[in-house]
């Protein structure tokens, strides 16, 4: 693992981590001059912990860390929380609905298998899923305090402020600083890749409906910088937003198209494109990203009395009509919603 830092704004250091075996080939962490010591939002992969540890004495001269804010659950942003926590003897935070998640893995991981079931993962698959959720469980410490909107983390540069945005997941959280106009936005707006939206079995929880909403909530603030967690600062949100509205607005067609007949989630993930190539091509997680983003726009597409789920013990659709342009309708209302 190699690691390396610079201060972007006053009292605030990028620290970029990168990896040649892991998923992605880096993650960015942020560090933040707080009243008490120092804050660190995101922790990295889990064998960048120890280089993570040495870097992080070195940019605070040994003064070590007050707290650890998670923008959100997964293992790049996560993977070195358990050590890092351990090591400074810090806090680590994170939204309640992503410790929830946490949760919801652990009973997985002991039997609860419905889920698994309803959405057709069996064989090699499941098993590697399996895997993947038993590594990522114990990434992190045993107790994690929760962090919630509104929450504010004061230092000499200005005010932090926590933002939830679900979407990418139920509990992501960004930071926005109103003084710097920066806004640290985890894995919820990237310059120039498209979050996965996965579907998650959560009663009222709707992943791309609540997706879209964050991202018009971001805009709203007007940052004058984003600092993602893949990638280069940028800045220019509006622009990035109607990408990513046009994005799944084509995502929700292809997959209303693709409901001919009754069809499962990875059927539909098969008939889908994605950026790494073919389905069958992808890799484990890949396949396990593919067949969660497929289901949340397939949920989309239920909500909008385009489609229904058939079935009792396993999530199908089929297709109630093809109306391609109640699609484009429902994310125009909610990109320009009528004044109240």
């Amino acid at each position: 693992m190699d690691i390396d830092w610079v201060e972007l704004l006053p009292d605030l250091w990028r620290l970029r981590i990168r990896s040649s075996s892991e998923y992605v080939d880096h993650v960015n962490a942020y560090l933040l001059k707080s009243n008490n010591g120092w804050t660190l939002v995101d922790t990295g992969f889990p064998g960048s912990s120890e280089a993570l540890v040495r870097s992080l004495a070195e940019v605070t001269a040994g003064e070590g860390l007050l707290e650890v804010i998670l923008t959100h659950i997964h293992y790049d942003h996560a993977g070195g929380s358990r050590h890092v926590s351990q090591t400074f003897g810090c806090t680590v935070s994170m939204h309640p609905d992503d410790i929830g998640l946490v949760e919801m893995t652990k009973r997985v991981l002991t039997g609860d298998h419905l889920f698994f079931r309803a959405i057709g993962i069996e064989g090699q698959l499941k098993e590697t899923v399996r895997s993947f959720f038993a590594r990522n469980v114990k990434l992190f410490p045993d107790t994690l305090k929760p962090i919630r909107e509104g929450d504010v983390i004061g230092g000499p540069g200005g005010s932090w402020r926590v933002i939830h945005t679900p979407g990418h997941t139920p509990g992501h959280v960004c930071l926005y600083n109103d003084s710097l106009g920066a806004l640290i936005s985890g894995d919820h707006l990237l310059p120039r890749e498209t979050s996965n939206v996965p579907y998650y079995p959560i009663p009222g929880y709707g992943p791309l409906r609540s997706y879209l909403k964050s991202l018009l909530r971001i805009e709203s603030i007007k940052p004058t910088v984003v600092l993602p967690a893949h990638g280069e600062p940028f800045s220019d949100v509006e622009s990035r937003v109607d990408y990513l509205f046009n994005h799944h607005e084509s995502r929700l067609r292809e997959t209303l198209e693709s409901m001919s007949g009754s069809v499962d989630a990875i059927g539909l993930a098969r008939r889908l494109k994605w950026s790494r190539g073919k389905f069958d091509d992808l890799g484990p997680v890949d396949h396990w990203l593919a067949i969660l983003e497929a289901l949340s726009h397939a949920e989309f597409l239920v909500e909008l009395g385009l489609a229904e789920r058939v079935g009792s013990d396993r999530m199908m659709y089929r297709a109630l009509s093809k109306d391609f342009d109640r699609i484009g309708e429902e994310l125009k209302r909610l990109r320009n919603p009528a004044p109240s």
